[in-house]
């Protein structure tokens, strides 16, 4: 392990001189700091000095954030991203590579799109490592919401846990009702209240799900929607706010059978989800990225794929 990746661990180190710390006092393990860069550009809060001279150690009460340690986040796939409100970032959490071993990851980055760099977070707690998960940006405030995934055990989850970015605290929260543990669920928030949608997804049974799910940011409630009319079970379909509206889009989806390229939109005022019937429409796909365009009424997506190893690279705008 270099230095570097144990940096991102640390709540103690030794300090080199010409290094000036805040004081406080903080239990701490320790670590050989050789230079300042193996911090990198962390953000240190409530230090203490232990001991005087090369042999002082520097104890933290809370561990280093925003630690960039590499030029960007590891290799993986089905991960999640997501803007972060009122910043030029976007936030990155967990995915899978596959290796000699699997690895589900459990770490949280951003990347800054002013400084063009990859950051990761360091946090003194949050979910295991997950893929397949599901995540939705508030419309009001710098956090995230994400439910479910696979863990590192190959089980389903139906986790809730909400990232505060300015904090750079992950939270788990315990709604008294939530949707089936699973993955690959399509959510989206709503652009003009504090709730966000989910639908579909699987469990490792690989059936898909039919249910809706709302989740109120404020009360900390997932309710099922259960309207009358909605999309059959799928997974790994897309969904994304309508601009401007309570609504969201869905797209797309594998139901264990096929592969589906039917567009609905659910109106969250009238709880019902309507089938549309563009005259043109992409071919059938699963796994595809899908976003809103910023204050425009349209929305875009772009790629998928199903099986046997069949991939697309082509782009779509829902207007």
């Amino acid at each position: 392990m270099n230095r570097k990746s144990i940096a991102i661990m640390v709540v103690c180190a030794m300090i080199v001189p010409g290094l000036q710390f805040a004081p406080s006092v903080s239990a701490c393990s320790v670590l050989v700091l050789t230079s300042h860069v193996d911090f990198g550009n962390g953000t240190y809060s409530g230090t203490t000095v232990i001991g005087i001279n090369d042999s002082a150690k520097l104890g933290l009460s809370k561990e280093v954030t925003d630690v960039w340690t590499a030029s960007q986040p590891p290799s993986r796939e089905r991960h999640v991203m997501a803007p972060i409100y009122g910043t030029h970032k976007i936030f990155l959490y967990g995915g899978l590579f596959w290796g000699e071993d699997k690895i589900i990851w459990n770490d949280t980055w951003y990347y800054d799109a002013d400084a063009n760099k990859w950051y990761r977070i360091i946090t003194d707690s949050g979910p295991e490592g997950r893929d397949s998960h599901a995540m939705a940006a508030f419309n009001d405030e710098p956090k995230i919401l994400v439910f479910g995934g696979e863990n590192v055990s190959n089980k389903e989850t139906n986790e809730t846990w909400i990232f505060d970015f300015n904090a750079t605290k992950w939270t788990r929260e315990y709604p008294t009702n939530a949707p089936k543990a699973g993955f690959e669920y399509a959510m989206a928030m709503l652009q003009t209240t504090d709730k966000a949608v989910l639908f579909g997804g699987c469990s490792n049974s690989r059936i898909g799900f039919n249910e809706t799910w709302i989740y109120n940011i404020s009360d900390n409630e997932w309710t099922n929607a259960n309207p009358i009319n909605h999309p059959d079970g799928r997974y790994g379909a897309a969904m994304a706010p309508v601009p401007g509206d309570d609504r969201v889009l869905l797209f797309g989806g594998w139901n264990a059978t096929k592969r589906s390229n039917d567009t609905w939109i659910y109106d969250y005022s009238d709880n019902n989800w309507t089938r549309l019937a563009p005259a043109d429409a992409p071919p059938q796909r699963f796994y595809l990225g899908m976003a809103s365009v910023y204050n425009d009424d349209k929305v875009v997506i772009f790629g998928g794929g199903g099986f046997p190893d069949q991939y697309m690279n082509d782009t779509w705008v829902y207007d």
